[in-house]
């Protein structure tokens, strides 16, 4: 302990001592002084790069926040400040933290009696760190000393802890106590915002026009103003996500001659892994990695943590990676659990499905799934918004799908288009209606993934079959029709090899393409496949069977669109008084046979009939369904104009 003291005094009485010679100097020459910062110490691990562009609103942020206010005695001490100001730069690796963190030490070097900077990636680093600016400062050998003496040291000051990314790292005993002093934390951890007295930012995509200009510069196009060449970088740009580092990669690219920016956007498609993991060395900055190592570094940190929540977390990114990276819900994995609860699908389904999916529990468990949404978080590799979505950013999704060798891409695509098609149900409320809506880009980025498509990857399973009516379906409501039609008619075809024409799979998909006909105006088609589906339900099932009628009233639709009108007004007639019998006046398949009956009648002259039913079908779809339900809006409106008609 006397030590500990002797070191302390020691280094504050060399501090003090030229502190009285600099004041002596500074009267003798300055008469009438006035106030300036001198810095002394200026330990950073080396200088920004030399084509360091843009940022000009957090470097702003920065000054207002985290510059020393200047006294007005010739003491140099720092006006009293309530609390020590610490201000969190966050954000997902890559982005430009660290060099933003340099350019403001050299812009503000001055302001500051001292700067330095500390490695915080671990414990131990932290330590050297601290060790580190003992032996500059000329003080004992030991990181307590170091704290204490800073908390003392009555000029400002401002340290950087530089990538404090583990989440299991707390930060607190590194501060040195006290109101003193100015402390700038970078990490990919939003969560170190908890430490913030002075600010936080995330740091994100840069502005397109500034990305562009740094693209211009590090690949050393010499005409920043450019029109032309601007143009040809912004779509070079696009292409990177406006990510700071991958720019600076590109750049090099470009400037080492190996591609023009034009064919470097043209070749970026093939050869997109080795152009992020070239690394350039030749305008400044210490940043040893590459964009793909960054995030390397992440999942394997994540990884080392063991666990169920460290397994959660990888397996989620890796199905996120044939997600769409934007608006990725949590309530696909809750429906997914819910429709597996309720036996909808098979063993196979439910084998090829998240961890936290397939397990056994009374409840849907969301504290396991956002406890491994949180981690990755924890080390930006997603960000969540307020309505719980998650987005990547397009690089990390391309980096997390390139991490997968073959066979787990394609255990690991199975198990993402299983998430999405497991989610889906036959269920036609307001929610449903909606949800589907929202899964389409996610359909589409599973779909792409291969280019000859993912039904001929290998012999057609009935699970893919499967997998394709359900996406069918949730294409058909978006009106993306051509996708739904290549769909089914693939899923018709295979049933008609494996199963004969007669079969109830048969028919239940030649029902469906016939819908999907009609919707895309192809009626002929419709009608002539409703026909067939019609008299074969007749035969196997009977009259009055929920699949017969329900053809049958697709067939009476069909009949009305090819202007056979008394054909469908006599077939919806025999439905309506069938699905009364045998699911009762209120049944939403039964109103939506009153509906179309309604219409025919309306068609036919017998408009009072037609009234009677529609206020009868608006009456019953507002108790069952709600007034926003669609099928309820949509018999209002012709309610509304079958009245204004009269």
């Amino acid at each position: 302990m006397a030590g500990l003291l002797l070191g302390q005094h020691l280094g504050l009485l060399q501090y003090l001592v030229d502190k009285v010679l600099q004041l002596t100097i500074h009267t003798l020459d300055h008469p009438a002084p006035i106030p300036r910062f001198h810095n002394k110490h200026y330990e950073v691990q080396g200088n920004p790069s030399s084509v360091f562009t843009g940022r000009e609103e957090i470097l702003g942020q920065l000054k207002r926040n985290c510059l020393p206010a200047e006294c007005s005695n010739a003491q140099y001490q720092q006006q009293e400040q309530h609390s020590q100001k610490r201000f969190i730069l966050h954000g997902l690796g890559g982005c430009g933290k660290t060099q933003l963190c340099l350019k403001f030490a050299e812009l503000y070097r001055e302001k500051y009696w001292g700067i330095f900077w500390i490695d915080a990636s671990s414990e131990e680093n932290i330590q050297r760190g601290f060790l580190n600016i003992s032996k500059t400062c000329g003080l004992e050998d030991d990181v307590r000393a170091v704290k204490i003496w800073l908390s003392n040291v009555p000029d400002s000051w401002m340290l950087i802890l530089d990538n404090a990314d583990d989440p299991d790292l707390d930060l607190s005993p590194h501060f040195p106590l006290g109101n003193r002093g100015t402390i700038l934390i970078t990490s990919r951890n939003p969560d170190c915002r908890i430490h913030a007295t002075a600010g936080v930012c995330e740091l994100g995509r840069m502005e397109e026009e500034e990305a562009i200009t740094l693209l211009l510069k590090t690949a050393g196009h010499e005409d920043l103003s450019d029109e032309a060449a601007r143009e040809i970088a912004k779509s070079v740009v696009a292409i990177l996500g406006c990510l700071a580092l991958a720019i600076d990669q590109a750049g090099a690219v470009i400037r080492q001659g190996l591609y023009t920016m034009e064919e470097y956007r043209k070749v970026y498609s093939r050869r997109w892994k080795e152009l992020l993991n070239r690394k350039s060395v030749q305008h400044g900055g210490d940043y040893v990695h590459t964009v793909y190592t960054t995030w390397d570094i992440s999942l394997q940190m994540i990884a080392n943590k063991g666990g169920e929540a460290a397994r959660d977390a990888i397996e989620l990114l890796q199905v996120f990676s044939f997600f769409h990276y934007n608006g990725i819900s949590e309530e696909i994995f809750r429906r997914a659990w819910e429709n597996l609860k309720l036996g909808r699908h098979s063993e196979w389904m439910r084998s090829n499905q998240l961890s936290l999916v397939r397990q056994e529990s009374a409840t849907w468990d969301a504290g396991r799934l956002r406890t491994g949404l949180s981690l990755l978080s924890s080390f930006s590799l997603i960000s969540r918004d307020e309505n719980g979505f998650v987005s990547i950013h397009p690089l990390v999704h391309k980096w997390a799908r390139d991490y997968l060798n073959s066979s787990d891409e394609e255990r690991t695509w199975t198990i993402s288009a299983c998430s999405i098609a497991v989610s889906i149900s036959w269920a036609f409320q307001t929610a449903d209606y909606r949800f589907r809506k929202h899964l389409v880009p996610h359909i589409d980025s599973c779909l792409h993934t291969y280019e000859d498509g993912v039904f001929h990857i290998r012999q057609v399973s009935e699970e893919c079959l499967s997998m394709a009516q359900l996406f069918a379906l949730a294409y058909g409501e978006a009106g993306r029709q051509r996708e739904t039609l290549q769909l089914l008619e693939t899923v018709v075809a295979a049933h008609r090899r494996a199963l004969g024409e007669e079969h109830p799979d048969t028919l239940g998909s030649m029902h469906d393409l016939a819908i999907s006909y009609s919707e895309a105006g192809r009626w002929q088609e419709a009608l002539q496949l409703l026909e067939k589906v019609v008299a074969a339900h007749r035969r196997t099932l009977g009259e009055e069977h929920p699949d017969t009628l329900g053809s049958m009233h697709d067939l009476a639709i069909s009949y009305s669109e090819a202007g056979r009108r008394q054909e469908a007004l006599q077939l919806r007639e025999t439905v309506v008084a069938a699905r009364k019998r045998t699911l009762g006046e209120e049944h939403p398949d039964t109103l939506m046979s009153i509906h179309d009956l309604a219409i025919s009648y309306s068609e036919a002259g017998r408009r009072q009939e037609a009234l009677q039913l529609l206020e009868t079908v608006v009456a019953a779809r507002k108790r069952t369904l709600g007034e926003e339900h669609p099928d309820t809006l949509l018999s209002i409106q012709n309610l509304t104009a079958f009245e204004y008609a009269d």
